[in-house]
């Protein structure tokens, strides 16, 4: 429909033609608004001008000559006027009308133009726009003028639609080629190809589809030859989808699933040897095959089992206290078997075993908070339970012990008593009881150090004077202190050395009563003075030591005149009497190492006499008088 506008203009012709003629309508083209008004305007101006020379015709006769030349000028104008309408109509023939806006078509407009949007709209192939396009016609009757044209265009939609069904069902999309077939309209002149189409996908879909599983069977099986054989027959399936695209899908399933019973049977002999490296291994293979192959159900059997295997090698690490090596073996399980859960909850517990074991406060609480995530529904949970107890026992113990140590910091009998009663409320049988009993002793020696180092203070006052009163008084108050506390040596110590202070001032005028009779040269009196200091007493060694030297000084008077005599023996001659003289001085006495000198000198002397005379006589260097030598 092209946009011009058709306007009736009324031709007003003078009276008298009008009675015999009547009036006639001329179609005139307008392209404009303004050109429209205008010729209103002229319509309008030559309607005004008819009536104002109406009254004068009717007024005066018409003339004879003068009517002749209105006549002529009449028939001119309506042979104008006629040549124009031609032109115009020639016009309107030959020119083409402009395209529509189809993208704001109305719905009034008219079937060619409706129709030529559908065809524009259907060039672009889409499915929308073809059954669009279809649906604008194919209501329309067969006595439509455009119905011909709308039919030959229906069926190239149709055709179109058809191939976009037949690309889905080669992409393997059989309901999607189903649903856009029946987008054919049963009017459309391909709507009995597009059934019979839809017919033999059908048909072809359900051979293919049996031989599919004829083949997943196959498989399943592990009939590889049967399965190769089976999906050779998807060959001959029309559908280009079966040919190319399934038949490759399930040679490249069937490759994996050789694979996958391949490595299943490598993954059970490595198994069989039940050690934890090996069983690893065989998990990890077993991991690779896929889990949508046939062999993946007994493939995820045989890791649950080699997971549980792995789960009772932890226990009995577990047992020994093997905690890194229960960690180690229980990360190849995997988070996919049955004992997955299990495996976590042995972690849990070797975890807050292993810290348990640092007896600390805070090991303590993490190894309880760890034991807590175990549910009920564990294996584990009876012995977590029993554990999370003993670790929640040991610290409240660990808690009470370390409020009695810092009770006991304060270093006071007082607070060191009520650190022991604290400590002493750790039951006998509990692991920190030996840990109790360590502070309790310690506790109990700090307050005895503190009282005994008041009594010693006390002592030690005492023996300030230095006099045989005051020092038995500090020996009196040390002796209060008992040999097994703590401060027992340090008493016992100070009382031997009061003691020792005290027989030291009795025993002075003994020792100095005796050593004067010593340098009054009265050794004997001397002696028996000196004795009279008793053993174990502070100036016995001194007392000793001096009776030693007096006696020493009495014995070198004594043996003196014996050695001088075997001395003048020896230079007599009378080596023998000498050395028989020189031998009555006995081991022990202050002249005895001299005289044993002379003895040795003098018989050195008597060897050589003997032995001149042995050269001399030939006999032995001494017979009967070496024989007379009898050392006393």
């Amino acid at each position: 429909m092209d946009k011009r506008q058709l306007h009736r203009s009324l031709v007003r012709l003078p009276l008298p033609f009008r009675k015999r003629l009547g009036r006639k309508l001329v179609i005139r083209p307008v392209t404009d608004a303004n050109i429209y008004k205008t010729a209103i305007q002229s319509s309008a101006e030559e309607t005004t001008r008819e009536k104002e020379t109406e009254a004068p015709l009717a007024k005066t006769p018409p003339k004879k000559a003068s009517g002749t030349l209105k006549w002529s000028l009449v028939w001119l104008s309506i042979a104008l006027i006629l040549a124009g309408t031609g032109v115009v109509g020639g016009l309107l023939l030959t020119t083409l009308p402009p395209p529509p806006d189809c993208q704001k078509i109305s719905p009034l407009a008219a079937d060619g133009e409706r129709l030529q949007c559908a065809q524009q709209a259907a060039a672009s192939g889409k499915l929308e726009a073809l059954v669009g396009a279809i649906a604008l016609v194919s209501g329309w009757p067969e006595t439509h003028p455009l119905y011909p044209e709308a039919q030959r265009l229906m069926g190239e939609w149709s055709s179109s639609i058809l191939a976009i069904a037949q690309q889905k069902i080669n992409q393997g999309d059989l309901q999607g080629a189903i649903a856009v077939s029946r987008k054919i309209p049963v009017r459309s002149p391909l709507y009995p190809e597009a059934q019979a189409k839809l017919a033999d996908w059908q048909q072809d879909w359900k051979r293919g589809e049996k031989i599919t599983s004829e083949v997943y069977q196959a498989m399943k099986a592990q009939q590889w030859l049967t399965a190769s054989q089976k999906a050779q027959a998807l060959l001959g399936m029309n559908i280009s989808y079966w040919r190319d695209t399934k038949l490759n899908q399930l040679m490249q399933q069937m490759a994996e699933e050789k694979l996958a019973w391949q490595q299943l049977e490598e993954a059970r002999d490595l198994a069989e040897s039940n050690t934890p490296a090996q069983l690893q291994q065989a998990i990890a293979m077993v991991g690779k095959i896929k889990p949508k192959s046939y062999a993946s159900s007994l493939a995820q059997a045989e890791r649950n089992n080699w997971s549980r295997a792995i789960v009772k090698i932890a226990a009995e690490r577990f047992k020994e206290q093997d905690f890194p090596g229960v960690l180690v073996v229980l990360q190849s399980v995997p988070a996919d078997t049955s004992v997955y859960k299990e495996a976590q909850d042995w972690v849990r517990l070797t975890r807050a075993t292993s810290a348990a074991k640092d007896d600390s406060l805070v090991a303590l609480i993490d190894a309880t908070t760890e034991v807590r995530q175990i549910g009920s529904q564990s294996p584990l949970y009876k012995q977590a339970l029993s554990q999370k107890a003993l670790w929640q026992s040991q610290l409240q113990d660990q808690i009470k012990l370390q409020f009695a140590s810092a009770i006991a910091s304060i270093d006071q009998p007082l607070t060191l008593q009520l650190a022991i009663e604290q400590a002493q409320t750790i039951a006998l049988k509990q692991p920190k009881r030996i840990l109790a009993q360590t502070h309790i002793a310690s506790w109990r020696k700090s307050i005895h150090q503190i009282e005994d180092r008041a009594v010693l203070a006390q002592a030690n006052l005492l023996a300030g004077p230095g006099t045989i009163d005051s020092l038995k008084a500090a020996v009196a108050q040390a002796s209060k202190i008992e040999s097994d506390r703590p401060l027992g040596a340090d008493a016992q110590a100070a009382i031997a050395l009061w003691n020792r202070q005290i027989e030291t001032i009795e025993d002075k005028p003994i020792l100095e009563l005796a050593k004067g009779l010593a340098a009054q040269g009265n050794l004997l009196a001397a002696i028996q003075a000196a004795r009279q200091v008793k053993q174990q007493r502070a100036l016995y060694s001194e007392a000793q030591a001096a009776v030693s030297e007096w006696v020493g000084q009495i014995q070198i008077v004594e043996d003196r005149p014996i050695l001088e005599k075997a001395a003048n023996l020896a230079a007599e001659g009378s080596l023998i009497a000498a050395i028989q003289t020189a031998y009555s001085i006995t081991a022990g006495r202050p002249l005895y190492n001299e005289a044993q000198a002379a003895i040795a000198r003098w018989q050195s002397q008597l060897d050589a006499v003997d032995a001149a005379r042995k050269a001399l006589a030939g006999t032995s260097p001494y017979d009967t008088q070496s024989q007379a030598i009898d050392p006393l």
